[in-house]
């Protein structure tokens, strides 16, 4: 599915329920020229609207994922550093279900996701 509004590829695509979709990120044409607004599919009219722009390209490896408060969490290569620090061995962290959080550069979390470990 290519948007009306920008030719992308390489973007991240979450679908809601009613089949409203959003692309985010990707490029258009070329690594070198990032597609940086978000773009909404209105399926009942057929309609294209431009959303906010990500502060950030995401490129190459983008993707969209609808989360449970309605948010949409875009994510992709953007040539900056992602740090993640693990627990060292199965004693630390034994199998079962664990909430996941990402801090910003001020040590802000982010809403926790739940992963499950084993």
């Amino acid at each position: 599915m290519l948007s009306q509004e920008s030719d992308r590829s390489s973007y991240g695509r979450a679908c809601a329920p009613g089949c409203t979709n959003l692309l985010s990120g990707g490029t258009g044409g070329s690594y070198n020229s990032p597609v940086l607004t978000a773009e909404l599919y209105n399926p009942d009219t057929g309609t294209w609207s431009t959303m906010a722009a990500q502060t950030a390209p995401r490129v190459y490896h983008s993707s969209a994922v609808l989360l449970a408060r309605g948010q949409v969490l875009s994510a992709g290569e953007d040539n900056s550093d992602l740090t993640v620090t693990t627990p060292p061995d199965g004693n630390h962290a034994p199998p079962g279900w664990y909430m996941l959080f990402i801090l910003n550069s001020s040590g802000v979390p982010s809403v926790a996701s739940w992963v499950r470990v084993g």
